[in-house]
């Protein structure tokens, strides 16, 4: 199943994500988050994108062109928890489906410790 992606103004993307209770079965609505981020010709996608309010991403690196290790990586997090983060800050280009096709300069570190459930999709 597709889903819409919301759009910048959205008050879902206000909101704090609740928790994903632990056991509770995720796989029906991380494989339709996938199909809804390839869709779009994404390569992640959260929840609250989808109008969501919880704590889930999924995120797809296959169709990352040129960065060694991204052909294999496809995961959902469920619950992610920053743990660190460090490194230089570096400015990349990034188009996110939630500001209807504008870019954005986002900085971010340069490498992180994310830590979360995780299952491969």
């Amino acid at each position: 199943m597709i889903y819409p992606i919301v759009v910048y103004g959205d008050p879902v993307l206000r909101q704090r994500a609740k928790d994903i209770e632990k056991g509770k079965d995720m796989k029906q609505l991380a494989e339709d988050m996938f199909e809804t981020m390839h869709a779009a010709k994404g390569v992640g996608l959260a929840a609250p994108q989808i109008g969501m309010a919880i704590r889930m991403f999924v995120a797809d690196g296959s169709p990352i062109e040129g960065e060694e290790g991204m052909e294999d990586f496809k995961k959902v997090f469920l619950n992610p928890t920053i743990l660190e983060e460090r490194g230089e800050p570096w400015e990349y280009e990034e188009a996110r489906a939630l500001f209807e096709e504008q870019i954005a300069w986002v900085k971010n570190a340069k490498r992180g410790g994310p830590k979360a459930v995780e299952f491969g999709a």
